[in-house]
């Protein structure tokens, strides 16, 4: 998934990210939210260039804490699981937050515990399980001939 300015993002995607960066709940992928992930990119050492890809995912991912199951103080936290697990936004973990999280788990083939850790944060942000690696670029090395004398 990668989520940037200009193009068809998941909704729920940009509502979580732009709660996670402190922005007011909408689902569009603005200036103010580009501008937010540059800032969170520099910050972790990224590449800087304003798009949600799987590398700043993956590293976004890495620094959200676990939710659980009757957390009702409507943290960002919280209403970014609601935003991802399509239930209504109040910030309050309650039993149709837990069993769309437990649909989630049963889907994606996690510990059924209806609560969130890093990988259900990772399987809502579609990044993979794995850790994402940079591609390294496909440099050939120049085969040297020997020279017969």
């Amino acid at each position: 998934m990668i989520l940037k300015v200009g193009k068809s993002n998941s909704k729920q995607a940009v509502r979580a990210l732009r709660l996670l960066l402190d922005q007011k709940l909408g689902d569009i992928y603005d200036s103010g939210t580009e501008w937010r992930v540059k800032y969170f990119q520099q910050e972790h050492g990224l590449e800087v260039d304003g798009e949600a890809g799987p590398l700043t995912l993956e590293a976004l991912c890495s620094t959200l804490p676990d939710v659980e199951y009757m957390d009702y103080s409507g943290s960002k936290y919280v209403k970014a699981v609601q935003a991802l697990v399509s239930t209504v936004i109040d910030g309050k973990y309650g039993k149709n937050t837990r069993a769309n999280v437990i649909a989630l788990q049963t889907t994606s083939g996690l510990d059924i515990t209806g609560n969130v850790r890093l990988a259900e944060w990772k399987v809502m942000f579609d990044v993979p399980l794995t850790p994402v690696t940079k591609p390294e670029p496909d440099i050939q090395t120049p085969q040297i001939e020997k020279d017969e004398d």
